[in-house]
C-alpha cells in the first residue's frame, strides 16, 4: 500500500523559457492582477503522474481604465486547496501564476508517513 501524499498548492511550480521555476500566486493576488474580471480559465494543465491531481493555471492580464473590485471569492472558490491524497484519489483546482508562457508544472508532494518529497512533472497544454 502506498503512503498518502500531502498536496500544497504553493508547492506547484511552473517553468518557462525565462525562468526555470515560477512560484504560484495566492488567489487574492491573482484576482487583483486581472482587474476585477471574473474567474479564471486561460490555461489548464493535465493530470500529474499517478496522483492524478489536475492543476489549472491562469495568466494575469492587466488593463483598462476603471478598476472594478477584484473577484477574490471567485478565484478562491476555484483554487486548488491543500489536501491529503490517499491512493486512487485526486484533487482539482486552479493554481495561479504571473502572466507568461509556461511549459511544465512541477508538483512537490510530501509522503505523510516518512515526510519524503516526491516530484511529479506534467506538460501544460492550452485549452481551446
Amino acid at each position: 500500500m502506498n503512503a498518502a501524499l500531502r498536496l500544497d498548492p504553493l508547492q506547484v511550480y511552473a517553468s518557462s523559457d525565462v525562468a526555470e521555476r515560477v512560484a504560484p500566486m495566492i488567489p487574492a493576488e491573482a484576482a487583483r492582477r486581472v482587474d476585477g474580471r471574473h474567474s479564471p480559465g486561460a490555461i489548464r494543465g493535465g493530470a500529474v503522474g499517478a496522483v492524478g491531481a489536475a492543476i489549472g493555471a491562469i495568466t494575469g492580464v492587466i488593463g483598462g481604465r476603471r478598476r472594478p473590485a477584484a473577484d477574490v471569492s471567485g478565484f478562491e472558490a476555484q483554487a486548488l486547496v491543500a489536501t491529503t491524497l490517499e491512493e486512487g484519489f485526486l484533487a482539482t483546482g486552479y493554481v495561479y501564476y504571473p502572466a507568461g508562457t509556461y511549459h511544465t508544472l512541477e508538483v512537490l508532494l510530501a509522503e505523510t508517513r516518512s515526510g519524503a518529497v516526491r516530484r511529479e512533472r506534467a506538460p501544460i497544454s492550452e485549452t481551446p
